[in-house]
């Protein structure tokens, strides 16, 4: 047995110095030189979890050795010193902030969001209302960031009890179940990556065997007697080093996380925590004196970061460099003020009994006005009855965008499948073919979910059978969601027949790049300036050439619909700031139809296919502004965002739409 006493390694320091900046210029999303460099940013937050591993298993077993025992009262004193006045100071803040500038609906989350993060269960919240982390959408999510916090604390409620267990009744065999339980973990993980990769990203066991790695090396460095000569302990830092940063620079989006994958980086941190020192060149490196200073806020910048790239993405939409540069900035001077105010004075020189009361007294309030605004189906109503007069009208302007969008309509015979379903797909079509001329299959992206909501709002169609799905189009998909297109050529095609239709629709955007070669870029509509993606127009093609080969049906290419390319929500804040409605955001973007009308002319271009395109246009007209009337008369905002529609949309679209192509 080594010493059980924790000696302080500036070196770990070093580490959650990486950890910490590789996540904020991930979030940042920086593009230098064409090319963001910083894709595989997200492994930071493993590379806590095992420095987080590594300390509390050392806390847990230098206690049990060295008094034989070990006390819960003070290990979780000490880690709600650590965590918990942080983090309701970042939860405060953020809610005033919200509650000042967001929406109703907005409020509500960020409400919802904040009080899942006290109780460190955001991880299930998160994965239950939001997209794929590190999709778009949410980075509009303030306090997203806090599922890691969920994972650590659960992994801090269960593996006290498990190593003391481990360590009193199976104390010869306590690696063996460690290194058993990170194996299951680990092939835990790959399954789950597999079957469902978002519920993969936010589970406690899926990230257990990355905290296990830590108390892997705990225990070897408390039982094993290692040399700090030759040439491994030299050269293995160095190696780890290097694993890490290949992981930062080279993984990306679809890179499968966690899985096999994240063993590069693990191992990487692993080398350096079970080999490095103060003698040896990374020990040195890590341990400069400017990589300890960040890594003493980490905890502190990994707080703040978040919900400042957030709000600023609210207000402003897409960021500049400087912009980013801005934020990061602002980031580490709030950092900064944080820890010494804020985390220092709480972990050493308040009093327990005063803590107590402070943090109890704090938390009270706040989840009960968190659980209210959250919870309550009143609050909308009392905002609009409080808030400034201007700001209600716009609101109530742009209420329709704020909406749950009925992503897909799901009867008997208007339905949606992507995958494998748990009925016989073939048995349900045709008894819907039984009731109707043809059947209208619907294939594409979030666009094509607009498309087939209005083929279902029509009366003049009784069996739409959708296959669509947000952000996978035939030129790529999002990393590890279902690929409707396969699932449709193998699956539905044989499902086809000759009097039936097949409609492929996709965003217009995607078939856009800016400057720097990105897809749907709102830089491209701002600068009124970018290229036709040629290289995706042709992919589409081939798709469509194969699935036309393989039935007699039509396949039609029902081309891209205009795209309103402002935020709605900025109408709100335009209020907010100059008292009154740009006249600008009330109608689309002035770029937008200049780069359609490009789009469309490569588009018309598609010859000798055995598919047939048609333009949106010949469907139906999108008015150039944004306000319209619904069909029931009323006035109503018709898109949802910068590029889709409202139900309101849809509906008036499906009501008055020209469905002759259909029959060309």
């Amino acid at each position: 047995m080594n010493s059980p006493k924790l000696s302080y390694r500036a070196e770990i320091d070093g580490l959650r110095a990486i950890a910490v900046v590789s996540v904020v210029l991930y979030h940042a999303k920086l593009v230098l030189f064409g090319r963001n460099w910083f894709e595989g940013g997200f492994i930071g937050v493993d590379i806590f979890f095992v420095i987080s591993g590594y300390l509390i298993t050392r806390i847990i077993l230098s206690e049990l050795h060295s008094r034989g025992s070990f006390s819960f009262l003070n290990f979780y004193e000490r880690r709600a010193r650590r965590i918990l006045p942080m983090l309701l100071a970042v939860v405060v803040t953020a809610f005033a902030y919200g509650f000042l500038t967001l929406l109703p609906s907005e409020i509500r989350e960020l409400s919802l969001s904040s009080l899942f993060s006290i109780f460190f269960t955001s991880n299930f919240f998160f994965f239950e209302i939001t997209t794929e982390y590190g999709a778009e959408s949410s980075f509009l999510k303030p306090m997203l960031h806090t599922w890691s916090l969920g994972v650590e604390e659960q992994f801090y409620l269960v593996f006290p009890i498990l190593a003391i267990v481990a360590f009193k009744f199976f104390n010869k065999h306590f690696l063996t179940i460690i290194v058993g339980l990170s194996l299951l973990s680990l092939q835990f993980s790959e399954l789950m990556e597999v079957w469902n990769s978002d519920l993969n990203f936010y589970l406690p066991f899926s990230r257990f065997w990355e905290l296990a790695v830590g108390s892997i090396l705990a225990y070897r460095e408390l039982n094993y007697r290692t040399s700090d000569e030759g040439i491994a302990t030299k050269l293995l830092p160095i190696f780890g080093l290097y694993l890490i940063t290949y992981s930062i620079l080279f993984f990306d989006e679809k890179t499968p996380h966690p899985s096999i994958n994240t063993l590069v980086p693990i191992v990487g941190v692993a080398l350096i925590i079970g080999f490095a020192s103060a003698d040896e060149l990374v020990g040195k490196v890590l341990g400069s004196k400017p990589l300890v200073w960040v890594g003493l806020i980490s905890y502190s910048a990994y707080l703040w970061h978040f919900p400042i790239f957030a709000f600023y993405r609210i207000e402003k939409g897409s960021l500049s460099n400087f912009d980013k540069f801005e934020v990061i900035i602002g980031t580490a001077v709030i950092s900064v003020f944080g820890y010494f105010l804020i985390e220092k004075p709480f972990r050493k020189k308040i009093k327990t009994k005063t803590f107590v009361v402070v943090l109890t007294s704090v938390s009270t309030l706040l989840i009960v006005c968190l659980s209210y605004v959250g919870f309550s189906k009143g609050f909308e109503k009392l905002w609009v009855d409080y808030s400034q007069k201007n700001k209600v009208n716009a609101y109530l302007l742009i209420r329709d965008t704020q909406t749950r969008w009925p992503y897909h309509l799901d009867r008997k015979c208007i339905f949606n499948v992507i995958k494998q379903p748990s009925y016989d797909l073939g048995e349900r079509i045709s008894s819907c073919r039984a009731q109707s001329e043809g059947v209208i299959y619907v294939m594409g992206d979030s666009h094509a979910i607009n498309l087939f909501n209005m083929f279902g709002y029509s009366n003049q169609f009784s069996t739409v059978v959708g296959s669509t799905q947000g952000s996978c189009r035939p030129h790529g998909c999002r990393k590890n969601i279902p690929n409707q297109y396969n699932y449709f050529k193998e699956k539905i095609l044989p499902l086809v027949k000759s009097k039936d239709t097949i409609i492929f629709h996709q965003s217009g955007s995607y078939l856009m790049a800016d400057r720097n070669g990105l897809n749907d870029s709102q830089r491209t509509f701002d600068e009124g300036s970018g290229s036709i993606d040629v290289e995706n127009i042709i992919k589409v093609g081939n798709f469509l050439n194969e699935i036309a080969n393989k039935v007699e049906a039509k396949v039609i290419w029902l081309g891209p619909f205009l795209e309103y390319r402002y935020n709605p929500k900025k109408i709100v804040s335009q209020v907010r700031k100059d008292g009154s409605v740009k006249q600008k955001y009330l109608k689309v973007h002035p770029n937008s139809p200049i780069l359609f009308d490009k789009l469309e002319e490569v588009l018309n271009t598609i010859e000798g296919n055995k598919f047939h395109y048609v333009s949106f246009g010949e469907f139906y007209q999108v008015e150039h502004i944004a306000i319209v009337k619904g069909v029931d008369g009323s006035k109503c905002f018709q898109f949802r965002d910068t590029d889709h529609f409202t139900e309101c949309g849809e509906r008036r679209i499906a009501e008055s739409a020209n469905y002759d192509f259909l029959s060309y």
